[in-house]
């Protein structure tokens, strides 16, 4: 239990770069940037904090695979030492009460404009429909691929997961639990279709239909399948469309 538990999430691979996660923390959420750096040198005037925050620090460095919404639980937190840092403002710079809440203010509208003009249509898929609907047309025996997408997709078009694989995801074919090669040709092999990641930018002559190369062997998915549907997406990194490839004949 505990290696399954916390073996599972100490040693599993890293996932966003940390100095992206860093530089959105800095840019997007800058009023709890200060706080944070407030609270890690005013350990003197108020330990909790500073220890709070110098935790999140070390939780941030030693876990590998670190998502923005792990750092959730500091947040609460960074919220209650603002009064430390207001009366800190106020008494050693001068700046009056209502010059501070006005800041505050802006920074909070601007945060929030900002965050929801770029992620609320992030790992949108435009053409889920259409994914689903020819998923029930051609009634393949199996799904296999992308685990963003194809646990949903075999629940909502109950077409089950190839050898019962519910999560394709890269630590347990790095572990080994999973072999890409036996996967590969048993989609191959069994009336499967595969969802994949791609990558189509025609101004700079890219067009990379398969970008899972953890979980697949795409030589012999360009071999032995065919794409029959490719959807846009927008989502965090250079991937921008969803595929789904035919593995047979009928």
């Amino acid at each position: 239990f505990i290696n399954d538990i916390f073996g599972f999430s100490l040693t599993r691979p890293p996932g966003l770069l940390k100095t992206d996660i860093a530089w959105f923390f800095m840019t997007k959420d800058f009023l709890f940037f200060l706080l944070f750096l407030f609270n890690l040198i005013n350990f003197k005037k108020n330990l909790f904090f500073s220890l709070v925050s110098l935790f999140s620090l070390l939780f941030f460095l030693g876990y590998q695979d670190i998502y923005y919404l792990y750092l959730n639980f500091l947040t609460p937190f960074l919220c209650l030492s603002f009064y430390e840092m207001n009366s800190f403002i106020k008494k050693q710079l001068g700046v009056q009460e209502m010059v501070i809440l006005t800041i505050v203010l802006f920074f909070i509208s601007l945060n929030f404009f900002v965050y929801i003009d770029n992620y609320r249509n992030l790992q949108k898929v435009n053409g889920i429909d259409n994914i689903i609907s020819i998923i029930k047309k051609l009634r393949p025996n199996y799904l296999y691929g992308y685990n963003g997408l194809t646990p949903a997709l075999s629940v909502i078009t109950n077409v089950p997961a190839l050898s019962n694989v519910n999560d394709a995801y890269v630590y347990f074919f790095r572990r080994g639990m999973y072999n890409k090669e036996t996967l590969t040709d048993q989609a191959v092999s069994k009336k499967t279709i595969i969802i994949t990641q791609g990558a189509e930018y025609p101004e700079y002559n890219i067009k990379q239909d398969v970008l899972d190369n953890e979980i697949l062997n795409k030589e012999k998915v360009y071999k032995y399948c065919k794409n029959i549907l490719s959807v846009p997406v927008k989502a965090e990194g250079n991937t921008n469309r969803i595929n789904l490839f035919k593995c047979y004949q009928n």
